[in-house]
């Protein structure tokens, strides 16, 4: 799965809030597996992008701008993840993330906990799904919906 051993293979970890005494124990739990998930597929030139205790829910995280600055100076070949909701709790919120920035640079997402990966075209095909299912629900509401 190497594509680009020149370029930076981004691990996102997020932890929202305090969990207490488990505090190391989590963040230390998802640095670890995204580093032996890139390990273990060959991805190369790890670089750990981790915002502790910032909401998915807003944009305004160091990590994560650093991070997007990398991608989009084209210097991301893959962007490992725990979960999807690391990267954003709300798919309004993320839906330029996931289907314009990523495939537009293109950048493959791995997502360990739906143990997934998507390529820039998998995106790409889930955004034009998304976008034709959004003009159908428009059409509907437009005839004045179902009777």
């Amino acid at each position: 799965m190497n594509r680009q051993s020149n370029k930076i293979t981004a691990l996102y970890c997020r932890v929202g809030g305090s969990c207490g005494d488990m505090d190391g124990l989590i963040r230390r739990n998802q640095m670890e597996r995204l580093a032996g998930y890139a390990a273990g597929h060959g991805l190369q030139n790890s670089e750990f992008f981790c915002d502790w205790g910032i909401p998915g829910s807003t944009p305004e995280r160091p990590e994560y701008q650093r991070m997007l600055r990398e991608i989009e100076a084209g210097n991301v070949s893959d962007l490992i993840v725990v979960s999807i909701n690391r990267l954003w709790r709300e798919w309004e919120a993320g839906y330029e993330f996931f289907c314009s920035v990523l495939p537009n640079h293109d950048v493959t997402l791995h997502i360990l906990q739906e143990n997934s990966i998507s390529t820039p075209q998998d995106l790409k095909d889930a955004a034009a799904r998304y976008e034709e299912l959004l003009a159908l629900f428009q059409l509907e509401s437009q005839r004045g919906g179902r009777k």
